[in-house]
């Protein structure tokens, strides 16, 4: 029986019009539908199975109740439920955007917004697990990306139908098939269940963050044959370790990771839940990491900046080491490791300090920290600049630089 055209009625805020056939799945059929007191467009979810109807009501009720829409648009949580003797299912507000797989699939995505969604995702899960749910389905389909007026990109989760929480009955589904944790996986291939968990949920966010960051699959090169990614979905191994030395095409290079960000992937696939990090952990490394991104001057590619890193990844080019060139005295200091101080008595100037600046070498980037009394400057088109002391700066090649009154060139060794 069709139900567009017809209004529905909800139990908080009034009705909905039904508007349009959206999609299906296996337990509910989803309509667009249009709020007649408010005009907001939004979904309309209803289930199929009415033996459950009393358990997924209590369940929606608990849901709402939470208010994670309050949390921030990082979430898109049913806001209301049906208030009907003959159907039942709940009411959503519509996000006009596209889901993340559609978004991935666009060539043209900056990587950048990429990295920035997956803190926001991360931030987001933490945020939830807080409240002790766990989301329960966390797939690339359950994450809706927006546009903002600046052309930044917003992540919202969305589909908290299979969340689990101590209070209410637990879930009925596993969550989605490839982004399953492998204590899931193993219930499911011996036909019996294991609800998913906030354990769970961590492997499915690295999986999820896995093709944010590195652009492909969790199980990138075991999945041409179905057994061979299922086996390696439920293997606890990270295919992609660079520690393994084994890389594949598709994607970016795991080699471009810092020491952190492999770490949090290995303990997040580990077959011993209890071993897995916490989201907020992945928010919180993934935050201080994408402010630590060298991009190669050779072949314009990211890396997460790291002091293991001697190779480009991407064009295997040796990062350049930098030295200093002076004139007066005629001088240089090469930039090889990762602390090699500059002072009175290598300048010969009074007017630099006895300890006045530091130059360390971190992987691919060489930095530099300032504190001499009378400053350390960087040439522009506009003038000596002074930096910030204390500060650390990355320099490259082709810059000129001020200690005190000693100007040096940065040049490639």
């Amino acid at each position: 029986m069709s139900i567009i055209g017809e209004n529905i009625k909800l139990h908080r805020s009034g009705s909905v019009k039904v508007l349009s056939f959206l999609d299906s799945g296996g337990e509910a059929h989803l309509y667009k539908v249009e709020h007649i007191k408010s005009g907001e467009i939004g979904v309309l979810k209803i289930f199929q199975d009415h033996e459950k109807r009393t358990e997924r009501n209590q369940r929606t009720k608990f849901l709402i109740d939470q208010d994670l829409g309050s949390m921030g648009s990082v979430f898109t949580p049913p806001i209301d439920w049906i208030n009907d003797s003959k159907i039942f299912g709940h009411y959503t507000p519509f996000i006009d955007g596209c889901t993340l797989e559609s978004y991935l699939g666009d060539t043209s995505a900056n990587y950048y917004e990429n990295l920035k969604m997956a803190v926001t995702l991360a931030y987001g899960i933490a945020g939830l697990h807080k409240l002790d749910i766990a989301h329960g389905d966390i797939q690339i389909r359950n994450i809706m990306v927006r546009e903002s007026s600046n052309h930044s990109y917003q992540p919202s989760w969305i589909d908290f139908d299979n969340f689990n929480a101590p209070e209410v009955k637990g879930p009925y589904c596993f969550g989605q098939e490839f982004y399953m944790a492998p204590e899931q996986r193993a219930k499911w291939e011996s036909d019996s269940f294991q609800a998913p968990d906030r354990l769970s949920d961590i492997f499915s966010l690295a999986a999820i963050l896995h093709e944010l960051i590195l652009c492909k699959i969790l199980a990138s090169g075991q999945e041409e044959v179905k057994a061979s990614f299922d086996k390696a979905m439920a293997s606890g191994i990270w295919f992609n370790d660079p520690a393994r030395n084994v890389g594949n095409s598709e994607g970016r290079p795991s080699q471009m990771l810092n020491q952190d960000l492999c770490r949090l992937f290995r303990k997040s696939v580990s077959l011993h839940p209890d071993e897995r990090p916490q989201a907020l952990e992945w928010a919180q490394t993934l935050e201080k990491s994408i402010h630590e991104i060298f991009i190669h001057d050779k072949c314009s590619e990211p890396v997460f900046i790291d002091s293991n890193q001697r190779i480009c990844p991407y064009c295997k080019t040796p990062y350049s080491t930098l030295k200093l060139v002076f004139q007066n005295p005629k001088n240089e200091v090469p930039i090889t490791s990762a602390g090699i101080p500059i002072g009175r008595s290598q300048l010969k100037s009074e007017k630099v300090s006895r300890n006045h600046a530091l130059l360390k070498k971190v992987g691919p980037e060489t930095r530099l920290e300032s504190f001499g009394a009378n400053g350390t400057y960087t040439q522009t088109k506009n003038g000596w600049i002074r930096l910030r002391d204390r500060k650390v700066i990355p320099i490259s090649k082709g810059q000129t630089l001020r200690f005190g009154d000693v100007e040096c060139r940065v040049e490639e060794m």
